[in-house]
């Protein structure tokens, strides 16, 4: 070997030796993110048959009074404090009754719970007389475990 190549075999030498241990492979595995679950808000929706639970006495909502007139009902209870149902997120939900106010003659808020879900019923009656009450208010759907709630206007009658 003649010294112009013994230079160049010691310069690979040097340089390949020299070599930034960083850039070495890693032997961990880099974490992977992991998308978060869409987390979204309890969507009530409408069904036409009435619960079975509901005998005589009834209150039944929509969500506008065209919807009500069609037999597009969101809820429905037993007007008393033992029964309500709603189809939220395409499951039917039963509910029992866990407080009932009455804050003037004709405004009432009766609030329904299950293991899943609270259900505020916020309305205000029409001062008629008659056996059937044509009333209007809000509908608060909260899930209990993301506490996230949705807001919906309701229309309907509570009959005997």
């Amino acid at each position: 070997m003649n010294v112009k190549q013994l230079l160049i075999f010691f310069s690979v030498l040097l340089v390949t030796a020299c070599k930034d241990s960083s850039k070495q492979p890693q032997t961990e595995t880099p974490k992977q993110e992991v998308p978060e679950l869409l987390v979204t808000a309890p969507k009530v929706q409408t069904f036409k048959d009435i619960p079975s639970e509901i005998l005589d006495c009834s209150c039944l909502f929509s969500s506008s009074k065209d919807t009500y007139e069609s037999q597009q009902y969101i809820y429905a209870d037993d007007n008393s404090i033992e029964f309500a149902q709603l189809i939220i997120s395409n499951k039917t939900e039963k509910f029992k009754s866990t407080s009932y106010k009455r804050t003037t003659d004709n405004h009432f808020i009766k609030t329904w719970e299950n293991d899943r879900y609270k259900v505020i019923f916020d309305i205000i009656e029409n001062d008629d007389e008659n056996e059937q009450t044509e009333t209007k208010g809000t509908l608060i759907v909260t899930d209990k475990t993301s506490g996230l709630n949705s807001k919906t206007p309701i229309y309907g009658l509570c009959a005997c």
